[in-house]
C-alpha cells in the first residue's frame, strides 16, 4: 500500500474481492494474530485496508468533483454464498443444501 501511495496515482475505486474458504479442514485455520482465517481474510482485512484507503478515495472525489461535480468515488465489497450458517470455520453445506438456499434467494430478488 505504501508503494500505492508514494506514486501519487488517485484513487477511484476500491474493490474487494479477497476470499480465504477452506472447507475440508478439521479444526479452523488462524491467521497469526489469532483470528479464525476466513474472519480474518474475509471482514477484518477488508476493514483494514478500508480504513486506510477512505481518505485517499475522498481526497480523489475531492479532486475529480472539480472538474465533474457528478463524480463519485466507489467502494465495493464482494462476498459469496457458500457459508454454512452451523459450522462458521470450514465445512461446507451440502450441495442439495446450497442449490435450496440459491433458489429461495433467487426468489427473493425482485424481477430486472
Amino acid at each position: 500500500m505504501k508503494v500505492f501511495e508514494s506514486k501519487g496515482f488517485p484513487l477511484h475505486a476500491l474493490l474487494n474481492n479477497a476470499a480465504s474458504f477452506q472447507p475440508r479442514l478439521k479444526t479452523p485455520a488462524r491467521s497469526p494474530e489469532g483470528f479464525e482465517l476466513s474472519v480474518a481474510t474475509n471482514h477484518l482485512g477488508h476493514f483494514l485496508l478500508i480504513r486506510l484507503l477512505v481518505p485517499l478515495l475522498t481526497q480523489t472525489q475531492t479532486s475529480e468533483q472539480e472538474f465533474n461535480p457528478n463524480f463519485q468515488s466507489r467502494l465495493v465489497t464482494l462476498g459469496t454464498v457458500t457459508a454454512n450458517f452451523e459450522e462458521f470455520g470450514g465445512k461446507l453445506a451440502s450441495m442439495a443444501r446450497l442449490k435450496k438456499q440459491h433458489a429461495r434467494l433467487c426468489l427473493a430478488q425482485p424481477a430486472r
